[in-house]
C-alpha cells in the first residue's frame, strides 16, 4: 500500500476504533435518541459533557421538539465534519467519531404505529428491542394505553427469560 494510502486509512479509520462507548439508532429523520446506550468511559463523560454544554440552540431553537437530538448530532459530528476533504470524501470515510456504532433501527428503538407511520419509519414488530413512543408529551391519553401495552410486552420477556434461567438451575 502506497504510504499515502496508508495514511490516510490511518486518519479515517482510526485503530482505536475497536470499543464503542455509544450506540445510538438511526431512524428516516436521522439519529433518535429516545433509546441508547453508552459505556462509562473518559470518551463518554466528555461527550456529555459537551453534549449538555452545547450552545448550538441559543434563542428560537432552544424550544424545538427535538432539540437535544440535534444537539446530541452536533455535538458528535462537528469535530469530525470540520476535518474532512477531497481525500475523506474520496474513500467515503465515516463521519462518526471511532467511540460511535450506528445500529438499525430495529436493533435499538422501533416506533409505535402511528409514528412510524407518520415519520415514515420502522413500526415496532417482534423481536425488536424496544418500542419507542417518541413525542407522548403531545398526547398523553392514548401514550398511557400505549404504555401499558410495551410494559405487557416487557413484562412478559422479563419473566420468559427468568423461566428460561430457572430451568438450568
Amino acid at each position: 500500500e502506497p504510504p499515502h494510502l496508508a495514511a490516510l486509512r490511518a486518519r479515517v479509520q482510526s485503530v482505536d476504533a475497536a470499543q464503542p462507548s455509544l450506540i445510538i439508532a438511526v431512524d428516516s429523520t436521522g439519529i433518535n435518541n429516545g433509546v441508547w446506550m453508552l459505556r462509562n468511559t473518559a470518551w463518554s463523560h466528555d461527550f456529555l459533557s459537551r453534549w449538555w454544554h452545547s450552545d448550538i440552540l441559543e434563542g428560537p431553537g432552544r424550544e424545538h421538539n427535538c432539540s437535544d437530538q440535534s444537539t446530541m448530532l452536533h455535538t458528535l459530528l462537528q469535530d469530525r465534519a470540520m476535518s474532512l476533504d477531497e481525500e475523506w470524501d474520496s474513500v467515503e470515510g465515516p463521519i462518526w467519531p471511532p467511540e460511535v456504532r450506528v445500529a438499525a433501527q430495529e436493533h435499538l428503538q422501533s416506533f409505535h404505529q402511528a409514528t412510524a407511520e407518520t415519520a415514515m419509519s420502522r413500526a415496532w414488530e417482534e423481536g425488536d428491542f424496544i418500542k419507542h413512543h417518541p413525542g407522548c408529551h403531545y398526547y398523553r391519553l392514548p401514550c398511557q394505553m400505549l404504555y401499558n401495552e410495551a410494559e405487557g410486552i416487557f413484562r412478559n420477556k422479563v419473566m420468559a427469560i427468568r423461566a428460561h434461567a430457572d430451568a438450568f438451575r
